[in-house]
């Protein structure tokens, strides 16, 4: 009978050793489960957040698509450097200045901003009184040339009286899209 009790005190050990192990296993694993399913939930939220496509992107894309064609337009105009050369010695005459073109450079590429741009550089010495002057610039800046600048300006007096003539010397360049742009 010893031998008997024994046996069913060591078979109770035994099962509750196992019991204890599954228990605990099972428990380790639901704490797990329940940190997985947190973190996919929070993934989620964060996913929901990024990933919602505005209902108004065709309208977007399509405001943005005029911009770009607006702003490509402007780069759109007169690439003939003769034509381009009179357009500057006429709205000079206009102002009531004397312009004579000093020289100009062959059309260059120049990457600006990522884009590549045609730039035609001319060279003028421009004489005249300070208001005739003025309107030169005035002229340049309101008329079609849209891309012009003017990139270097240098202006002396031919004398000390205040009627005196004053002579510019300044570089333009003009901005246009490369041929197939």
């Amino acid at each position: 009978m010893k031998t008997r009790g024994w046996l069913i005190f060591i078979l109770v050990l035994a099962v509750l050793a196992v019991y204890s192990y599954l228990g605990f296993s099972y428990l380790r694993d639901n704490r797990q489960t329940h940190d997985r399913m947190t973190e996919i939930s929070s993934l989620n939220a964060v996913l929901s957040m990024t990933s919602q496509i505005p209902t108004d992107i065709d309208q977007r894309e399509a405001a943005a698509q005029a911009k770009l064609t607006a702003a490509q337009s402007l780069f759109a105009g007169e690439t003939d450097y003769a034509v381009i050369t009179g357009k500057v010695l006429r709205l000079a005459e206009k102002a009531g200045i004397s312009a004579v073109p000093l020289s100009t450079r062959a059309r260059a590429a120049e990457n600006i901003a990522d884009t590549t741009l045609n730039v035609f550089h001319l060279s003028l010495k421009a004489t005249g009184k300070y208001q005739n002057l003025v309107d030169f610039f005035r002229l340049l800046e309101t008329s079609d040339m849209e891309t012009l600048t003017v990139q270097y300006l240098k202006v002396d007096r031919e004398s000390v009286e205040v009627s005196a003539n004053l002579t510019a010397e300044l570089d333009i360049a003009l901005y246009s899209l490369p041929p197939g742009k």
